[in-house]
């Protein structure tokens, strides 16, 4: 009978060794896929982390190009603005310039009806 007991306590024994290697190869199980779910993730983060800066590093050189563009377009404005202003004033000059010798054709042809007007009468005066 104390064979009987040996043998049940050294079954009851080995049970419970292959329980609590069974325990251990689980719980080592599952702190590797603990660790490889957290380096997974890491993984990811590092990535969209990357995306991001990535994203950002162009939207960063889009409103760089923006700037420089919206800076282009100013200067043209203003270039094309004060070749207006300058065809502006070129145009009244020259307005200004023919408004005088029209005024001045006018005097000059007033001057000459009236010399023709008293050569008539000089001539009206000797006949």
């Amino acid at each position: 009978m104390r064979n009987k007991m040996e043998m049940v306590e050294s079954a009851r024994r080995a049970a419970e060794g292959g329980r609590e290697e069974a325990e251990s190869e689980m719980a080592y199980r599952l702190r590797k896929a603990r660790k490889d779910w957290e380096s997974e993730r890491a993984q990811e983060s590092d990535a969209s982390a990357a995306t991001v800066a990535r994203l950002m590093q162009r939207l960063n050189a889009l409103e760089t190009q923006l700037a420089v563009s919206e800076e282009t377009k100013a200067k043209e404005l203003n270039f094309l603005e004060s070749t207006l202003r300058k065809a502006t004033n070129e145009k009244e000059l020259a307005a200004d310039a023919f408004e005088r010798r029209i005024a001045a054709s006018e005097e000059k042809a007033k001057q000459l009806e009236l010399l023709l007007e008293r050569q008539r009468e000089e001539m009206l005066r000797n006949l």
